[in-house]
């Protein structure tokens, strides 16, 4: 409920504060006084429109901030908490500042929050009504809300068993279709794919394998010059009596013979044995290196076949060994996920399929069960219309397939309220066809259409202030007694604001507040004050116009009838 209201500089007001009461709250003053200049405040601190031209002539910013008293476990009690703005000792305060400089701030419960976080808690803190803005009943997209609503707690467990499934069918769908093109892509990709990693395990390449093969062809391209070379050098170190295996051997026998004759040669003929047998081990080397040159003559034709296919390799894959069994690795890994996002691709496309044909079901469901309550809910209008002197209209609930949503097969669209759009339509005169709300011409039939609707459908809205902006204009007489008396009935378990120039409906007011527009010192000044002992009277009376005596009778006549009327319905 909204308790407190403060205005600075907004418009025509400089300063304005109010305490607001439950039940019925009845705003009235003379025509251009400021009340809808209040109503356009509260707007605008619920999230509404706000532009510079709000603020007060000569001021640099106006300032809104309304209090509202809410139980922590209402609907909007919840939502707070869960966005991370808990109510404060069961209050919520909305702060809305405009500024010429062009930057807004909100606020809640003190704290800076967007602009779009102000509008999703107003939204579900108060439902303002004009003569031509019904908001959410004028939103044909909210009208399965209000029929859910009006069914109760079966629509809502289908509804909440839809959206969990739809959450996920939209993520699957979502990605689904990204990887559309990818594996339309990659299956034209995989064959190459594949035929490149096997040519690459295939040729079995080892790391430093190209600079053995290249030492090896430079030795058999020179292998005449080596084998002369090397064995040339055998038979000096060993082949021949002069060779140098032969004189050392012969010098290590004298020296040998000496070491008999002087201890201390013994290290140098050691080390000439070792050296004789050094050029032995070198020269056996060189024969079999040798040998081996002339053991192999086909070797040369394999290298550079080996060669030529790294080579080849390397042209495709890397300028290295090491690159290309990086690149082999690389693309292997590549076409096991492929192959892994095909299963996975499978496996969402069955999930796809199930979550498809349960929405089906989920929806088919919910349109059956709101389509057997439609005639509840028309039958319950068209009772509030007679009572409010409406009595040949023609309420109607339309099912229409959505024009809109995510595509479910079969020409369906689903949306969090189900594969149906539905929307009021209304008949105000015998022969005409129904029409939506929103193209209702007549603003006396708007109002009392829009009044029934809220007193059949307040026990399934949580929203516990309302504000109707003159939503009585274009009655008067017997239908106007019959609209005040409906929003005294409304006003029962909910605090209603409304702003009238009916006396009958002031009358009912729990609270009746006057606005007044007053002139000091050459500034126009908007002023609301609540009303006290017999200033209601005094307010009605103007309304009523005419002989002052006369009013003031017929005044006091209608508010000892409201209370008869409150009385009785007590």
């Amino acid at each position: 409920m909204l308790r407190e209201l403060h205005i600075r500089n907004y418009a025509l007001i400089e300063r304005l504060d109010c305490q607001f009461m439950p039940g019925l709250n009845i705003l009235t003053g003379e025509t251009g006084a400021g009340k809808s200049i209040i109503i356009d405040a509260v707007c605008t601190v619920l999230g509404g429109r706000a532009t510079v031209e709000s603020i007060k002539g000569g001021e640099d910013s106006a300032l809104v901030e309304a209090c509202f008293e809410v139980e922590p476990d209402s609907a909007v009690g919840r939502l707070c908490t869960d966005m991370g703005y808990p109510p404060e000792d069961g209050l919520l305060i909305l702060t809305r500042e405009v500024n010429r400089s062009g930057r807004h701030r909100c606020r809640l419960n003190g704290r800076v929050v967007p602009l779009h976080v102000l509008a999703d808690v107003g939204q579900a803190l108060v439902d303002v009504h004009g003569q031509h803005d019904h908001q959410s009943l004028l939103r044909s997209e909210t009208h399965g809300d209000f029929l859910d609503a009006f069914i109760g707690e079966d629509a809502f467990s289908l509804r909440r068993e839809l959206e969990a499934r739809l959450g996920e069918y939209r993520q699957i769908a979502d990605r689904l279709t990204k990887w559309k093109s990818m594996l339309a892509r990659q299956a034209s990709d995989r064959e190459l794919l594949a035929h490149q990693v096997n040519e690459i395990e295939q040729a079995g390449l080892r790391i430093g394998e190209d600079e053995q093969l290249e030492q090896e062809k430079r030795v058999l391209q020179n292998a005449s010059a080596l084998y002369e070379g090397v064995m040339g050098t055998y038979e000096i170190l060993y082949r021949n009596q002069l060779s140098a295996a032969s004189l050392l051997g012969r010098g290590a026998a004298t020296l040998g013979n000496l070491v008999r004759m002087d201890k201390s040669l013994t290290a140098l003929w050691e080390n000439l044995q070792s050296t004789q047998i050094v050029v032995q081990e070198i020269a056996r080397e060189l024969r079999t290196y040798g040998e081996g040159i002339e053991a192999r003559p086909g070797r040369l034709d394999e290298i550079e076949e080996r060669l030529e296919l790294i080579n080849h390799l390397k042209r495709k894959y890397g300028r290295t060994i090491d690159d290309i069994i990086a690149k082999g690795a690389e693309m292997a890994a590549a076409l096991e996920l492929e192959e892994q996002q095909a299963g996975e691709h499978k496996e969402l496309q069955a999930r796809y399929g199930v979550l498809q044909r349960e929405l089906k079901g989920l929806a088919a469901e919910l349109s059956e069960l709101r389509k057997s309550r439609a005639a509840r809910l028309e039958e319950a209008v068209q009772r509030e219309l007679e009572e409010l002197n409406m009595p040949r209209a023609r309420f109607q609930v339309a099912f229409l397939p959505n024009d809109s949503g995510t595509p479910l097969g079969d020409g369906l669209r689903i949306t969090l309220r189900g594969t149906e759009h539905i929307e009021f339509l209304i008949a105000p005169n015998p022969g005409e066809e129904p029409r939506p709300l929103i193209r209702i011409a007549s603003g006396g039939e708007m109002s009392r259409i829009m009044l029934a609707l809220k007193t059949i459908l307040a026990k399934g809205d949580n929203i516990s202030t309302l504000i109707f902006d003159e939503v009585d204009a274009g009655i008067g007489g017997q239908t106007a007694d019959k609209v005040a008396i409906r929003l005294a009935r409304l006003a029962r378990d909910r605090q209603v604001l409304v702003v009238t120039h009916l006396a009958q409906v002031a009358s009912m007011a729990d609270s009746h507040y006057r606005v007044q527009k007053e002139e000091i010192n050459g500034t126009t000044k908007v002023n609301l004050a609540r009303l006290q002992e017999d200033e209601p009277v005094e307010e009605l009376a103007r309304m009523l116009g005419g002989n002052e005596v006369t009013a003031r009778q017929h005044a006091q006549e209608l508010l000892n009838r409201a209370g008869r009327i409150k009385q009785l319905a007590g």
